[in-house]
């Protein structure tokens, strides 16, 4: 499993599921200590997770990392490698470049592949209902029942809905449901249209228009198929579906409708579920019982979630999905201010303890302060290991310039995404050579999140570190940064105009 969790893409996945297993959590929770409260406040939580945890990876590409201080032993020995032998060769012990770099692509291609097809499944199966929504609408035939268009009229005015509805006849459905957000749509089947209660039937549609609960199931359907693998994503969106449903009957109560007249009419129009990305009065089996029960529950809390609740609630639940989706590693916190005289020497201690031909090289090189001798020749040791880490970060407090570009340039070959915070700390070095190393390596981790520190660093007084930022916005192909690569390609010097006109080729190839 080591190589599993040296790969930063799926550390990173897996932090992201961490995150919203704590997110779905605390409304399962949540959920069960309100069991009593009306059932327009529980699905309400449960829409609230579920939209939370559908926008958390774009809150984490987005927001500022926020970092934690926990014991740097934790991080950094959590996929330490084993000592090497000293009678063993290196390519006898250990597996050569391309095989170890064949298994992080055997564990990206298996764990990445699962999941997005897993959740093209289910999208492309949202998609096809919804097509299959919208083809059964264009079918459908207005329907002209005076009862019915009357009950229609009046309920759109007494619920002050000012979107239009059509009311529309169906013979290819088995029950009536309500579909669209900006022109929503009732569809009845014959079967309702001769024996349901008009107003019954209309209430309870216009109930889910008027709380918009067709977008609402959109989008648990996304998150569940974001999240298909996650247990608890499937049991909030199915509580989600069953209590809006409770909240749209006590919103018929509301309305002043005899709870036996409406209990009849769901028995009436209960049929099988629509199969389809749509919102219906029927129900069937354990979840009919319980409405129909709740019906007739004189003391049941029915009290509906009102524009401003619903607003305050998500703005709760953004404060507290916000941090969480920002929150970092302890090990990718930025590089403390200040030096520490002999650094460098206790770095290449540490490197040297971790039995890595390559490290050892990077250890020598340090204590001799000489960046030209940092290679290891002739090994087909893969440069990585999380042991080495925390001795580059002390590294890059050294006072001695070649000592922090040797940090900059380890990290480069580490090419670990949760060091990129630290590698953004030498971007301020005082040395040219440290910042220069340090936007390499920032391309080369592939930090994404650091090209706005790569965009301020296209103005640095020196030519070198320009270049080097500007190299690494090519490898990152951000289209965001293409304005900042345009006028970089009008740099007074050449060699940056260069580079700038080779990483606008890379955005566009991208």
């Amino acid at each position: 499993m080591n190589g599993f969790f040296d790969d930063p893409l799926l550390l990173q996945l897996v932090l992201l599921q961490a995150k919203a297993t704590i997110v779905l959590a605390a409304a399962c929770a949540t959920l069960l200590v309100w069991r009593n409260a009306s059932a327009a406040r529980r699905a309400c939580i449960a829409q609230l997770a579920l939209f939370a945890v559908l926008l958390m990876p774009a809150a984490w590409l987005l927001l500022p990392p926020w970092h934690v201080t926990a014991p740097a032993d934790i991080a950094a020995a959590a996929i330490a490698p084993a000592a090497l032998p000293a009678s063993a060769t290196a390519t006898s012990t250990l597996p050569s470049p391309a095989a170890h770099a064949a298994t992080f692509i055997s564990w990206r291609a298996i764990v990445v592949g699962l999941w997005l097809a897993g959740a093209a499944v289910l999208a492309l199966r949202l998609a096809a209902g919804i097509a299959r929504l919208a083809a059964l609408d264009r079918a459908a035939a207005p329907v002209t029942d005076p009862a019915w268009q009357a009950a229609l009229a009046t309920l759109r005015s007494e619920l002050a809905l000012r979107r239009p509805v059509a009311l529309k006849l169906s013979n290819q459905i088995a029950s009536p449901l309500s579909w669209g957000w900006l022109r929503p749509a009732i569809l009845i089947d014959p079967h309702t249209l001769a024996n349901a209660h008009p107003r019954d039937v209309i209430a309870h549609e216009l109930g889910h228009v008027e709380r918009r609960d067709w977008l609402a199931l959109l989008l648990a359907r996304l998150a569940t198929a974001l999240y298909w693998f996650h247990p608890l994503a499937w049991l909030l969106a199915r509580r989600m579906f069953d209590d809006s449903e409770r909240a749209v009957d006590d919103r018929v109560l509301a309305g002043g409708e005899p709870p036996s007249r409406y209990a009849a009419t769901l028995l009436a129009v209960c049929s099988r579920a629509p199969g389809m990305p749509a919102v219906a009065i029927a129900s069937s089996g354990s979840l009919l019982r319980q409405r129909i029960a709740a019906l007739l529950e004189a003391g049941r809390r029915r009290s509906p979630v009102s524009a401003r609740q619903y607003v305050a609630g998500t703005l709760l639940a953004a404060c507290c999905t916000a941090p969480l989706a920002a929150l970092e590693p302890a090990h990718d916190a930025p590089l403390p201010q200040g030096f520490i005289a002999g650094a460098g020497a206790q770095a290449a201690r540490q490197l040297d303890a971790l039995g890595n031909p390559h490290f050892a090289a990077l250890a020598q090189a340090l204590r001799a302060r000489d960046f030209n001798r940092r290679h290891a020749q002739g090994v087909a040791v893969p440069f990585e290991g999380r042991g080495a880490v925390e001795p580059l970060r002390l590294a890059a407090r050294d006072p001695d310039a070649t000592v922090r570009q040797l940090a900059a340039w380890g990290f480069s070959e580490l090419r670990y995404d949760d060091t990129a915070a630290t590698v953004n700390g030498l971007l301020h070095d005082p040395a040219l050579a440290v910042r220069g190393e340090a936007a390499r390596a920032l391309g080369d981790i592939g930090a994404a999140r650091q090209a706005p520190a790569l965009v301020q660093a296209l103005r640095d007084p020196s030519p070198l570190v320009r270049r080097q930022a500007a190299h690494a916005l090519g490898d990152l192909r951000i289209w965001a940064t293409r304005n900042a690569l345009e006028k970089a390609a009008g740099d007074a010097d050449a060699s940056v105009q260069a580079e700038a006109r080779w990483a606008l080729k890379e955005l566009d190839g991208a």
